[in-house]
């Protein structure tokens, strides 16, 4: 088997040790020793030099390995980032659904003349301001009043029920995504207004968002 080249240094340290002290021990006088000695001592300061080479070579390896690995930890922070992302925006799209489509389907129960989808709403609301209030301020008969009051008071507050819906379910939608830039004082009505061109191609909201316009 091949030896990796990370041992050729420590073994060759070894052997020329050891033959330094057999050399040594086996020198005829001081003398003979003495200029061998310095002879190994050339050959240990070139080994030497040769090990802070090979320690700075395998640092910078190191240090290499380390950024891929760094680089590799990275990418897999930010993989990992877009997929709860992508996890987080599909679960807030389900909610979405289930709280509009839940008031959607609860229109038919509330029994409101004219009114049993959020299509329904913006016809129901112009109908009421043009009727409704007409005999509010114009009908002396004052039950006529009334039976017209109560009527636009339960067309006045379904639709502001749907637009408090339809604002939660764009908020839960900014929060999760941040897609969309909400302010703690943006008035409801008005943000459906002027964002509906924020909002109107939003999954789950855009089947809604003509309605809340």
């Amino acid at each position: 088997m091949r030896k990796s080249p990370k041992y050729i240094l420590p073994l060759a340290t070894v052997v020329l040790l050891l033959l330094a002290i057999l050399i040594f021990q086996r020198a005829p006088n001081i003398e003979t020793a003495s200029q061998i000695g310095g002879y190994i001592s050339g050959i240990a300061a070139s080994l030497a030099f040769v090990w802070l080479i090979a320690g700075f070579f395998q640092q910078s390896n190191e240090l290499r390995l380390q950024r891929e690995e760094l680089s590799m930890q990275r990418k897999a922070l930010v993989l990992q980032k877009e997929e709860l992302k992508k996890i987080s925006k599909f679960n807030a799209l389900q909610q979405i659904s289930l709280m509009l489509d839940s008031f959607n389907s609860s229109l038919t129960a509330k029994q409101i003349p004219n009114i049993n989808t959020v299509e329904n709403l913006s016809m129901a609301f112009m109908n009421g301001m043009q009727s409704e209030w007409k005999t509010i301020l114009d009908s002396t008969n004052s039950q006529e009043v009334f039976d017209s009051h109560v009527k636009w008071l339960q067309i006045e507050s379904i639709c502001r029920q749907f637009i408090s819906t339809f604002y939660s379910a764009v908020r839960l939608y900014a929060e999760t995504t941040g897609e969309i830039t909400l302010l703690e004082n943006d008035n409801e009505a008005q943000f459906v207004y002027f964002g509906h061109e924020k909002i109107k191609d939003i999954p789950h909201l855009q089947q809604y968002a003509g309605a809340a316009y």
